[in-house]
């Protein structure tokens, strides 16, 4: 199948490519800069431009990331880029987040209400994934992907260590974190299921503070994990709102504040078993030192 990749070059996006080529799929990149592999063909694509191209299917993960910025800039980019794609015409795989749900006391499955967290990314990507849904899309739905080359979540958490502690918000809870290859996978698998929304993370969730220390014995070891209370924590952020070398905001205090764990089950029962932990991450960090 020949598939179109929005936001190829992308973190997630360049681990989809890949993944697409293994399984024998012709891939065409678009986005604003060409994919790094030059043999790979290129559309020059900038969201909210309309969005056409000589494809059977379309994976759509071209979206604004960021702590900072107007939510006009998100609104562009994620949901009128999201509607210029779903306006093509091609049938749509579209990446969502599990930011999109609210934190409960148990697992979240997908016909669990949207009750975004306040920050701009999550706020206009749950509207960009009801906008997927009512085209007739198939929606993924991934918490806090990590993997090699991840420009987002190791290198904020690893940058808020402070004189050897990381202050986390609120007590350790159980949260879903989802490997770049499982969801990669995940979307080779979605061109063919049914349209819907389908929750994407690794076999079994995590104990927050766990997962975090793994992580800090294997870059920043010696670190000590220091909880303070959660309103103190998005205090802090608001306090730094205008500072652009602000290291605590309300797009980092959220995923530690607000964990979600994740129910798969609906894509495992479409034979999708995830593999990856991020023990595997974290033991090929050490192998590729």
């Amino acid at each position: 199948m020949k598939v179109a990749v929005t936001g190829a070059t992308g973190f997630c996006g360049g681990a989809v490519v890949r993944a697409l080529q293994a399984h024998g799929h012709a891939v065409v990149a678009v986005g604003r800069r060409p994919f790094d592999d030059p043999t790979v063909p290129f559309v020059a694509w900038h969201a909210p431009e309309p969005f056409s191209g000589d494809a059977e299917a379309v994976i759509h993960l071209a979206a604004h990331v960021d702590d900072r910025g107007a939510f006009e800039t998100f609104w562009r980019v994620n949901v009128d880029g999201t509607a210029a794609v779903l306006a093509s015409g091609i049938p749509c795989l579209s990446v969502s987040t599990a930011r999109v749900y609210a934190p409960v006391g148990r697992a979240v499955d997908e016909c669990a209400p949207l009750a975004p967290d306040r920050s701009h990314y999550a706020r206009s990507k749950a509207i960009a994934d009801q906008l997927a849904l009512q085209a007739g899309a198939v929606v993924l739905r991934p918490r806090a992907v990590y993997g090699p080359g991840d420009p987002y979540l190791q290198p904020r958490l690893l940058a808020a260590v402070r004189a050897g502690r990381l202050f986390v918000p609120g007590p350790s809870r159980p949260a879903s974190l989802t490997h770049v290859d499982t969801l990669a996978d995940a979307c080779v698998r979605g061109l063919d299921l049914a349209p819907g929304a389908y929750n994407v993370a690794d076999p079994e969730p995590y104990d927050r503070d766990d997962a975090l220390r793994m992580l800090l014995d294997r870059f920043r070891p010696g670190t000590r994990i220091t909880p303070i209370p959660v309103g103190a924590a998005y205090a802090i952020a608001e306090l730094g709102r205008w500072n652009p070398q602000r290291r605590v905001t309300r797009y980092a205090v959220d995923p530690l504040a607000r964990p979600t764990v994740l129910d798969t089950g609906k894509l495992r029962g479409m034979g999708f078993i995830a593999e990856r932990r991020l023990e595997d991450y974290l033991r090929d960090a050490v192998l590729n030192d």
